[in-house]
């Protein structure tokens, strides 16, 4: 189909322009070719995913004349348009740091990076000894994102509920896996904004509502096993 080849056609356009890039990483971080093989390859499909949604050969065209030089990515779920916002340096890390199966070598090598140590932050495939140590970074960002990472161990999270930023503690309450002792502790946190103190009341009653459902459906499937002794 049309729509296909135009896409192949961008996406072969594009990871040529990011040549002088792959270069500059090679080289500042010592990279071998097998493992600069591993990461044209990732961009490969991470374009193809971006595109998987678009249906006009017009729109893809748009894209050939916008410039790669706008603002950083604020989020982790790459589209189209946010090949857009940022340098090709930049959603080269960013999309490298973010793969389920990142190579530890590649990783060893690129966590000197403050960017690339942000994204792994927030992976939830990073290892938990990692996160623990991304959790002393100097960096707030990479404390935030391992704040909100879902994969962190609890002890982790809560030596980051005691944080000296209002940013990490912020990314924690939206943490999936904050527990009612972490909560508590943020709500003492004295220099905290009202509206943080607002949404992480919201977040006690979530986890308060959710266990008392767990209880009642342990209590009801506990009722039918009885019953059918």
């Amino acid at each position: 189909m049309k729509i296909e080849k135009e896409k192949e056609l961008f996406i072969a356009r594009f990871i040529r322009g990011c040549a002088r890039a792959l270069k500059e990483l090679q080289r500042e971080f010592n990279l071998t070719e097998k493992e600069m093989e591993w990461i044209k390859e990732v961009l490969r499909k991470e374009l193809k995913r971006v595109m998987r949604n678009v249906e006009r050969t017009k729109e893809i065209r748009t894209w050939y004349k916008k410039p790669l030089r706008m603002i950083s990515l604020s989020s982790r779920s790459f589209t189209l348009s946010d090949l857009f916002k940022s340098t090709r340096s930049e959603w080269i890390r960013k999309t490298i740091a973010c793969q389920k199966d990142l190579l530890d070598s590649i990783r060893d090598k690129l966590i000197s990076d403050s960017l690339f140590r942000e994204y792994v932050a927030g992976n939830p495939f990073t290892p938990p000894s990692l996160l623990e140590k991304l959790a002393d970074d100097d960096a707030t960002p990479v404390r935030a994102a391992v704040a909100f990472n879902s994969s962190t161990p609890m002890h982790v999270l809560e030596k980051l509920a005691y944080d000296k930023d209002v940013y990490v503690r912020w990314n924690l309450v939206f943490n999936s896996n904050i527990s009612e002792s972490i909560i508590f502790i943020l709500l003492q946190q004295p220099d905290d904004y009202e509206i943080i103190k607002d949404v992480t009341r919201k977040r006690l009653k979530e986890i308060k509502n959710k266990k008392n459902k767990i209880i009642k459906s342990f209590q009801k499937g506990r009722r039918f096993y009885v019953s059918q002794i």
